[in-house]
């Protein structure tokens, strides 16, 4: 199957470069806010009774008097075009976006004006010819586009496919760093199928994910103490001096290192996950429903706020939304079987006997009166989870015998993980 593969490298230029990099991210910025503008005065037009036909602006009319602006603006003729009209399919994407959240009956989230701190990717699709030139020899490939600087690529020993396969571009600044992505189109060949099968709890305890086979993903850990350090220092510093600036910059590399050290983590764990099972069966969480604030409202405020926000902020460090991400387009890459379940009453309910607490399960380590097994808990939810997508899957029962739940559980710590690609 043809899929969609992003490479995605750290980009080097000199002084200059970035600094040039950065007056076309502030023009490409008005331009998406000048574009939002003109979207909400054609509908506040129309809904004064203006003509419906004449106040239609969509990305395909916004392209052509970006056409225009071009044959009047040197600027804007300096640059490549193919950049201009990514800047106005993004503004079209968040539209779409909100029209469909608006018929799902969630919150609709009108696209708002971009800050520049908001606003720092250029991207574009169809790359003009010549864009991306490859250097085997040198390990190394440059990114050249008309407005922009060259941008060096190091590409440490990974090979690029043809580049008459690369679909997709885009240039993110994150902090002191300029990172480019390269999307291409790849022939992916499906994994030789295992026979096997494995049940995944998300969890807030021991580890982030305990597997139905008894292994423990270790959770994450960062470092709080020196993220609160350096939020400190940026609040003693004076707004808009360059001290400040500083400090607003070091605290985004570190956020960024964070982001990555994560991410490469994650991709190890669901790469091993996706190479060793044929089905996957995950929770099928709401995390934005989860992590909500327990704040309330003035007529009816919230209780247990604090320790509420603090359990959220553990929540969103184990980037569950990343791993069903990562796991979504691996396994299909691989031929491979996700299955999301209901998670309700996983954690109540024996694996062993079937019979259901009438209590929240709270304790690390699950009893059941009935039939008196005793172990882990988190275990307990994997295999429950690994029954009902099995029973998704129209297979019933397990895949080969199910360890005891009394069985001490094996910690996998994230170093010890072998990074393979699919």
């Amino acid at each position: 199957m043809e899929a969609h593969v992003v490479y995605q490298f750290r980009a080097y230029t000199d002084r200059e470069g970035f600094a040039r990099v950065d007056e076309v991210l502030a023009q490409h910025r008005d331009l998406y806010n000048a574009a939002l503008q003109e979207r909400k005065w054609a509908w506040e037009w129309q809904m004064k009774g203006g003509d419906p036909a004449k106040a239609r602006v969509d990305y395909f009319t916004q392209s052509k008097e970006l056409t225009a602006i071009r044959s009047e603006d040197s600027d804007w003729a300096g640059q490549n075009r193919r950049l201009a009209t990514g800047t106005l399919r993004r503004l079209d994407h968040a539209f779409q976006a909100f029209f469909r959240r608006v018929a799902e009956g969630k919150a609709p989230g009108y696209p708002r004006l971009k800050s520049l701190s908001r606003f720092r990717t250029l991207e574009t699709r169809g790359i003009p010819p010549g864009a991306l030139r490859v250097h085997p020899g040198k390990g190394t490939a440059v990114v050249g586009i008309k407005g922009l600087p060259h941008l060096k690529l190091e590409l440490k020993g990974r090979t690029l496919p043809p580049t008459s396969q690369l679909k997709t571009l885009r240039i993110t600044r994150k902090g002191r760093r300029c990172v480019v992505s390269l999307g291409f189109a790849e022939q992916r060949e499906p994994l030789q199928a295992t026979g096997a099968a494995v049940g995944l709890d998300m969890r807030l305890g021991i580890g982030r994910v305990v597997t139905s086979d008894r292994q423990v993903w270790g959770k994450r850990e960062t470092d709080t103490k020196k993220k609160q350090r350096m939020q400190r220092r940026i609040s003693r510093a004076r707004k808009g001096s360059k001290s400040r600036g500083k400090r607003v910059r070091a605290l985004a590399n570190f956020h960024y290192q964070e982001q990555i050290s994560d991410r490469n983590a994650v991709h190890r764990f669901t790469t091993q996950m996706v190479r060793r099972y044929d089905l996957i069966a995950v929770e099928d969480l709401d995390i934005q429903q989860m992590t909500g604030s327990a704040r309330g409202t003035i007529a009816e405020p919230g209780t247990l706020v604090a320790h509420t926000a603090d359990l959220n902020r553990r929540a969103l460090e184990q980037t569950w939304g990343e791993i069903r991400r990562q796991l979504t387009y691996k396994a299909e890459w691989a031929g491979r079987q996700l299955l999301a379940v209901d998670p309700a009453d996983t954690s109540r309910t024996c694996s062993s006997c079937g019979a259901v607490r009438s209590l929240p399960q709270i304790s690390s380590t699950f009893r059941c009166r009935f039939c008196g097994t005793r172990g882990s808990a988190s275990h307990n939810a994997a295999v429950n989870i690994l029954r009902l997508g099995l029973r998704a899957a129209g297979e019933g029962g397990s895949q080969g015998p199910e360890p005891a739940l009394g069985t001490p559980l094996d910690v996998a710590p994230i170093g010890a993980m072998v990074p393979m690609r699919v």
